[in-house]
């Protein structure tokens, strides 16, 4: 299963993501990390099964996190695929909520590679989000 990741801090992250893959994926996942949201068009995104996305995305990034999102769960091509939010911001839920926009799972940084488990076990396609 490809996994594309949109973070420009990966590397900080890269341990708990390849724990993740080897403990509960026996090293299936290929995961394509992304550091702004212009490195591969939103229609190239049905390539992969999962999409990770960091809501503070770099300051080089054409999109924030959450516009990232919203191009996403209104492209219908991609209404198969599974978002799981990526944030270190404790209101999360809050802003998701204030921005009508899903509550797809949540991996909270700092990461641990069990909440990580749990957001993939969770997470639903974005079609079952938006009913």
């Amino acid at each position: 299963m490809k996994v594309a990741i949109f973070e420009n801090e990966y590397e900080e992250l890269r341990r708990a993501f390849d724990g993740f893959n080897l403990i509960y994926f026996a090293k299936k996942l290929t995961f394509t990390v992304f550091a702004n949201s212009q490195d591969i068009t939103i229609e190239e995104l049905s390539d992969y099964d999962y999409i990770v996305v960091d809501i503070d995305l770099s300051v080089n990034s054409h999109l924030d996190g959450f516009q990232l999102i919203e191009k996403i769960i209104h492209t219908k091509s991609l209404e198969n695929i599974k978002l799981i939010i990526l944030t270190g911001q404790p209101t999360i839920k809050e802003k998701l909520k204030q921005k009508k926009l899903p509550q797809f799972p949540i991996i909270q940084k700092p990461v641990i590679f069990n909440q990580i488990n749990t957001a993939f076990t969770e997470v639903k396609s974005i079609k079952d989000y938006n009913g």
